[in-house]
């Protein structure tokens, strides 16, 4: 059996409604609607849509799908062709009149697409092939020339770019030599170790996105920051810690701040301050358990005053 090109087919809508289905249903049940299209799917599998029943092997691929006896198949196939009127036979092929319909009209949609596809590709190429015989010597001649001055031209911007960007390095390279950092990634990315003195100036030299925040958030002056970073530098210094990235110092930096009150602190005492301790925190104990003597106590003054309150409401007059 060849391989069809689309293994599919059309579905009738409303089939079990039709008077042989539902012949066919109250014999075999759903079972044998459910067999009934089993056995349309192996006839749309088959070349001509039509199944050879004549061999001895025949039944035993659809018995196998039905998962049924090849008695009780042959019997279904029987009745489907002489009792329900579903499929039609000539002794050697079975067959179903209504799937034959369905794909005779998907085989003609299908050649009618295809053979448009085809005139349409022929009068493709019929066109391309006429404009090049139709092509004029002064064409090409003018196809080469315009070619000819495309690769020069190009030749001379590649050039021209090469020089504009061997200016512009350099033009970059004077700019970093001389100008300070303008921009974040220039001053806190530049994973370089620098003497701390060469980091305090460096950070102090932009403003917007480290000497503004760090006063706003701690109400101090540029001063006062100032003298901070003094005393943080004098701490690195005792520690033997001489040269940090610029990342690494600003992030020591504010994390040390935390431990002060920038704005009341005198920095110049930062080493006295940082020995303060803070009092304990002392998580509060919680309530003891009652005892089972509390309980009882408890639970005895509870009905003490259940049965005095109904005491009460008896004796109130009504």
């Amino acid at each position: 059996m060849k391989t069809k090109e689309s293994q599919w087919f059309t579905h009738e809508v409303g089939t079990y409604n039709t008077p042989q289905m539902l012949e066919l249903i109250s014999n075999y049940g759903m079972a044998g609607y459910g067999n009934w299209w089993i056995l349309m799917e192996v006839l749309r599998m088959e070349d001509d849509y039509k199944y050879d029943v004549s061999k001895p092997y025949s039944y035993n691929t659809i018995s196998l799908a039905f998962r049924a006896p090849k008695e009780e198949v042959k019997v279904f196939i029987d009745d489907c062709i002489n009792k329900f009127d579903l499929l039609q036979t000539d002794g050697e092929y079975i067959w179903s009149s209504s799937l034959l319909e369905r794909m005779q009209y998907l085989e003609k949609k299908k050649k009618f697409y295809k053979e448009r596809a085809s005139k349409g590709g022929k009068a493709t190429k019929e066109k391309r092939e006429s404009q090049i015989q139709s092509g004029s010597a002064s064409a090409v001649l003018e196809e080469q020339s315009s070619s000819a001055t495309g690769v020069l031209d190009g030749r001379l911007g590649v050039l021209h770019d090469i020089t504009l960007h061997n200016n512009t390095k350099h033009n970059n390279d004077d700019e970093k030599k001389t100008d300070p950092p303008s921009s974040p990634s220039n001053l806190f990315c530049k994973e370089v170790l620098l003497p701390i003195a060469s980091l305090q100036q460096n950070v102090l030299a932009y403003d917007v996105y480290f000497v503004t925040p760090i006063c706003m958030q701690h109400s101090i002056t540029k001063v006062q920051l100032q003298q901070w970073l003094d005393a943080f530098s004098e701490k690195l210094h005792r520690h033997a810690d001489t040269r940090k990235t610029t990342t690494d110092y600003r992030k020591h930096f504010m994390n040390w701040l935390r431990c002060y009150n920038p704005a009341k602190d005198n920095p110049a005492r930062w080493e006295e301050l940082v020995s303060r301790k803070k009092p304990a925190y002392t998580t509060p104990s919680p309530p003891a358990n009652p005892t089972m003597a509390q309980l009882r106590a408890m639970r005895a003054a509870e009905e003490a005053e259940y049965e005095e309150r109904k005491r009460r409401q008896r004796n109130t007059p009504s």
